[in-house]
């Protein structure tokens, strides 16, 4: 959770070092809002004090976004990275040209990353925060477009009472499909396989034997 403080000081300047002292925080790892600038007056009646408002971020943020850019720099790719807390999860975006790189085939690459990016943004601390890598917007419509699949194959599955078999796919799609159907009752989802060939069948719980 951000950390806030407020501070106040003659100069705006004097407010910021006052509140970066307290929070033991240098100036690049927060946000400063001035909430009101210093006033001499009218000689010397109705002044005013400097006041800030100094938030520091979340850490788990901060780590996240620069291991991406880190990623970036090795792969010598040019792109944007944005980085926000949403409900518990750490999401992070990256936007640019010529990123298929970093997705791979099927998004293995993508899942990879998402993996060692995740450990390194909860390395040392008490409490994991799962971390969500999207790249140019393949992991949002690659879920919608399974999430349809595996709900339209679980409605086959329970209509004609009979398990359903799904491409082999790799570990990021194999987990959209079995997120997508764990709340419905009526299914179960179980991966099967080897390797290459490893992939997800429907199963209608109350299937003839």
């Amino acid at each position: 959770m951000d950390k806030i403080i407020e501070a106040e000081g003659e100069t705006i300047e004097e407010a910021i070092k006052i509140a970066l002292e307290e929070l033991k925080a240098s100036q690049d790892e927060v946000e400063i809002e001035v909430l009101r600038e210093n006033s001499k007056g009218f000689l010397g009646l109705d002044k005013k004090r400097a006041r800030v408002r100094v938030v520091i971020k979340d850490k788990k943020i901060k780590r996240g976004t620069e291991l991406v850019e880190k990623i970036l720099e090795l792969f010598n790719l040019k792109a944007s990275v944005s980085c926000a807390e949403i409900e518990g999860r750490i999401h992070l975006n990256i936007e640019g040209e010529n990123l298929g790189i970093l997705i791979g085939r099927n998004g293995s690459t993508l899942q990879a990353l998402q993996l060692i990016i995740g450990v390194g943004v909860n390395k040392g601390e008490e409490t994991r925060k799962p971390v969500v890598l999207d790249i140019e917007g393949y992991r949002l419509r690659t879920e919608k477009s399974l999430k349809s699949l595996a709900n339209r194959l679980a409605e086959l599955a329970v209509n004609e009472r009979k398990i359903v078999s799904l491409r082999p796919m790799s570990a990021f799609e194999r987990k959209i499909i079995h997120e997508a159907l764990q709340d419905n009752p009526e299914v179960q989802t179980i991966s099967e396989g080897e390797r290459s060939e490893r992939r997800v069948t429907i199963r209608p719980v109350d299937e003839e034997k």
